[in-house]
């Protein structure tokens, strides 16, 4: 049988535990939980409860329940979350966002939290008899449905919640700002090719980069006649339109725009055809399952956090046997500044420090992360790539120049012809 705690309205503990489904004597409450659920892209998670619930059977809404005896309201939606949705939240990262006395729920006090994680619809493991189906929405349509019968105090934590967890900006619009602002200033990644380079490339001669010194080999690519090739996050005019004129059907997907009308230029300029996507890479990318006959991925990641949903996203649209190329920041360039001084400790990350954000910023850097092999490499491999190939490159500025270590991996993966989707 499960037991509840008694409190009194003003929240203290009455150390009196009762049967949960006990009368309670006029004045005597119990706790109460919601966890608001937030996925990367800032969306919430709606959850419809079971019609076999004795609250509220087939109804929208937040996920979240009654707190045991014993335990704290936290704990609670530790547990909660894990129940109903079969996700993990640590303790720790579950921030109070409100409470107030709920009278809807039998006289509750209730506490609000609210958590980001990574995660997708098909990750919930519903409960059968607790949950029926899951939803997630953009947050303002979320606030709409749950407040369809709350009041203006509950309303108002929800908003509190949107302005706390959701920045004013995604952290990928403003790297997306902040590149946009380097390709106006002549950044050497922002460069598209010139003419003379395109009728090179008309004659045979071409090379690329995925990394800032090395070409990459080309019989990584095999013939590029014919084949669907996405360029992802490969924007500037550099690589695509040499793709295009080796005879490849080109799709370039980047969330910069200065970066994209750089490939449409020279697209223009040179009569060729490219398929041109403004996307953020941080997201289910936009095309169908087995779309792709090679993926050309240069050094872009390091403005992303989350690593291996990129890795699952290039595995799931590419064919069997298809090819990924990519070129990888391995961490060292946050480590040391261009003098080869100490900076930071790894992992740099700014969206979990501040003053790193705010200095990060101010330089005009952008939001920025380093990433072990674990995730560059690993991630792969859990993605379900073979690794067939790899090699290291320097940054040719500063302290990797200087002492001859390297700041990049490149590498070469293919998605085997009997791998399962």
């Amino acid at each position: 049988m499960e037991y509840i705690d008694l409190y009194s309205r003003d929240g203290a503990l009455l150390r009196r535990h009762v049967p949960r489904d006990a009368s309670r004597a006029p004045g005597e409450c119990y706790r109460h939980v919601h966890v608001l659920l937030f996925d990367r892209a800032g969306n919430c998670l709606l959850q419809l409860r079971s019609m076999k619930k004795k609250f509220f059977p087939g109804e929208w809404g937040v996920t979240g329940g009654g707190v045991q005896s014993g335990e704290t309201s936290r704990e609670a939606g530790v547990r909660e979350v894990r129940e109903e949705l079969g996700l993990t939240v640590p303790e720790d990262a579950l921030r109070l966002i409100g409470s107030r006395l709920d009278e809807t729920v039998g006289g509750a006090l209730l506490d609000v939290y609210a958590v980001r994680l990574d995660f997708s619809e098909s990750d919930c493991r519903l409960l059968d008899g607790e949950v029926d189906a899951v939803r997630l929405l953009p947050y303002g349509e979320f606030v709409e449905m749950v407040c369809q019968r709350q009041d203006a105090v509950y309303r108002g934590i929800l908003e509190k919640a949107g302005k706390i967890m959701l920045p004013e900006k995604n952290y990928t619009d403003l790297n997306a700002e902040t590149i946009g602002s380097w390709v106006r200033s002549g950044w050497e990644w922002g460069r598209p090719v010139d003419h003379e380079t395109c009728e090179r490339a008309r004659a045979g001669e071409w090379s690329v980069l995925l990394s800032p010194t090395i070409p990459v080999p080309k019989d990584w690519f095999g013939e590029l006649r014919g084949k669907k090739l996405l360029g992802l996050a490969s924007g500037g005019g550099q690589q695509m339109p040499l793709f295009a004129i080796a005879g490849a059907d080109c799709t370039l997907l980047d969330y910069c725009p200065e970066q994209l009308e750089s490939d449409q230029m020279v697209a223009e300029r040179e009569g060729l055809t490219l398929n041109i996507v403004r996307g953020d890479m941080t997201r289910r990318l936009p095309f169908e399952d087995a779309s792709f006959d090679i993926i050309f991925h240069p050094v872009s990641n390091c403005y992303i956090e989350d690593v291996q949903h990129v890795w699952n996203e290039c595995f799931r649209v590419l064919r069997p046997g298809g090819r990924l190329l990519a070129g990888l920041d391995n961490g060292m360039n946050f480590v040391f500044d261009e003098e080869g001084v100490l900076r930071h400790r790894l992992p740099y990350n700014p969206l979990k420090d501040p003053a790193l954000l705010e200095e990060s910023l101010k330089k005009g850097e952008g939001v920025q992360f380093s990433h072990g092999i674990e995730e560059q490499i690993g991630g792969q491999l859990k993605a379900g790539f073979r690794l067939l190939d790899l090699y290291s490159d320097i940054d040719p500025f500063g302290w990797s120049q200087k002492y001859n270590l390297p700041a990049y991996w490149v590498t070469l993966a293919e998605k085997e012809v009997n791998s399962e989707e």
